[in-house]
């Protein structure tokens, strides 16, 4: 084959190390693909307009992380991405067929088209906070096994220790907190539409008892009276009660809690490790965490709690899920035939064979990483860890090696979330909103709620109920309800449709 470079689109920072990985991967594949990678990270804040801008200029881009809270949705619904789905189910690609079983393409195909590759470990990652342990024992606080037992600590951490940041959540903020309603919302019938995509402000649609009548969309900033065909229990706007807890809880918070800036990441446990907060959050995938805090701190010691109440005491069917992915990768069409053809090749060749993923995964075997054991691996040294962003291309939990360093407990979690126990199917399950219709408007009310969504999530309002009314206000004016009445029917049609 004649020489070809393939550029990819990923967002983030480029991770210490990469470029050996891909002069890895280039040499392993000189003698088939014959390809080159020009690997571009983004800045997270910087990715989708960067990511829209390429495309409509028509370059070539091989390969692109997308995601349907992204810029995903829109992309598709304007047929910037090839249809893929003649490659998956296919002897002709085993790396594929291995790694992506007919029912994980299934749930996410569109109207039977695959536009994107779900990228996913697992069903649903579990949320939780990482918590210094050893800080806890010297403040003379009891366990941190709750929330309440959580903010005795964080206020002993405030007295004790006034020059440490008491609790670092980065970019998201309290975005997963106080929201174990979520689950009892869902049994009532109000659930979250997964696939509303390019809108970046939330929406939770109420579906009537035998599944087949959307009764209303509601949004941040409502008055009570959008909520009026809600189930009993929830016909007011609930969503107050979360923001006023923020508002509460700010004071744990460094100002302006931005690290590491990543859309929608855990982006705070460079600080805990470093030693400068007791309380940073993130998921199971970080199980050496407290190995990590231990080369700066030997005596440091890592608690964990997870933040959903039900996951906490793995429950089964705790979690309500869509199927589909949060996480995907694409093909644009600005691609060529041949460009098309070699990047899937690329990636049945990362999946054919563990040690093509796991170079990606975990960098190099010997320098980065080492094999513990069967199915077991541990980071050579945390303070030059090689951290890909392995959601953007490789995360696929019948490869994944376990962390030696994982403590047991994080261990019975992870298998907890791999439980299809754990899980029931949203009725909304396969729903994807197309924006094309209401594209004007929802740019525009994307601008409004850009301009207040970090200070909402943070608990930086001192009056937060008349900062949405000023904010829902705008929205208005810019369409929401145009939007509201979109969405609604096009999740009646879904329903209609089942």
């Amino acid at each position: 084959m004649e020489e070809m470079t393939l550029h990819i689109c990923l967002f983030g920072t480029r991770p210490e190390g990469f470029d050996d990985v891909v002069a890895e991967a280039e040499e392993r594949l000189r003698d088939t693909l014959n390809v080159t990678f020009n690997f571009e990270f983004i800045s997270p804040v910087e990715y989708k307009s960067t990511l829209q801008m390429q495309l409509m200029a028509g370059r070539k881009v091989a390969l692109a992380y997308d995601a349907p809270w992204m810029t995903n949705n829109e992309l598709v619904s304007n047929g910037m991405y090839y249809d893929l789905q003649e490659y998956f189910n296919n002897d002709k690609y085993p790396g594929l067929k291995k790694a992506f079983p007919e029912e994980v393409i299934e749930a996410n195909r569109i109207n039977g088209h695959l536009y994107w590759i779900p990228i996913m470990g697992v069903e649903k990652d579990m949320v939780m906070l990482y918590i210094r342990e050893d800080l806890r024992e010297r403040c003379g606080v009891g366990p941190v096994s709750d929330m309440a037992s959580l903010e005795r600590f964080l206020d002993a951490v405030r007295e004790k220790y006034p020059d440490m940041i008491p609790m670092d959540l980065g970019r998201k903020g309290f975005y997963e907190f106080f929201n174990d309603e979520s689950v009892e919302r869902n049994r009532a019938g109000i659930f979250e539409p997964f696939g509303t995509g390019n809108m970046e402000l939330y929406w939770e649609a109420a579906i009537s008892k035998d599944g087949k009548t959307c009764l209303g969309a509601t949004t941040y900033g409502d008055e009570d009276a959008a909520f009026a065909e809600y189930p009993e229990g929830y016909q007011y706007n609930y969503y107050m009660e979360r923001f006023e807890k923020f508002t509460e809880w700010n004071k744990f918070l460094v100002e302006n809690s931005i690290t590491v800036a990543t859309p929608g990441g855990y982006d705070s446990q460079d600080t805990f490790i470093n030693g400068d907060t007791a309380v940073c959050i993130g998921t199971l995938s970080r199980g050496s965490i407290e190995r990590e805090l231990q080369e700066n701190y030997p005596e440091g010691k890592v608690a964990f709690l997870p933040l959903y109440a039900e996951q906490r005491e793995m429950k089964e069917k705790a979690v309500y899920t869509n199927r589909i992915a949060n996480n995907f990768v694409g093909i644009p069409i600005t691609a060529s035939e041949e460009q098309k053809e070699r990047t899937v090749l690329f990636l049945d060749w990362l999946f054919a064979d563990r040690e093509n993923y796991e170079l990606f995964r975990y960098g190099i075997e010997g320098r980065d990483y080492e094999i513990t054991g069967e199915g077991s691996y541990t980071v050579r040294s945390a303070a030059n860890r090689y951290t890909f962003p392995y959601y953007e291309l490789v995360w696929n939990v019948g490869y994944e090696l376990s962390n030696s360093d994982t403590p047991e407990i994080l261990l019975a979690y992870q298998k907890y979330m791999e439980k299809d126990s754990t899980y029931v199917d949203s009725p909304l399950a396969g729903f994807v909103y197309n924006s094309s219709d209401v594209r004007t408007e929802l740019a525009a009310v994307n601008e409004e709620y850009r301009k207040i969504w970090f200070q909402l999530f943070h608990g930086t309002y001192s009056d937060v109920e008349q900062a949405l009314k000023g904010y829902h206000a705008r929205a208005e004016e810019a369409g929401l309800e145009i939007i509201r009445r979109d969405l609604v029917k096009q999740i009646q049609t879904f329903l209609d449709n089942k």
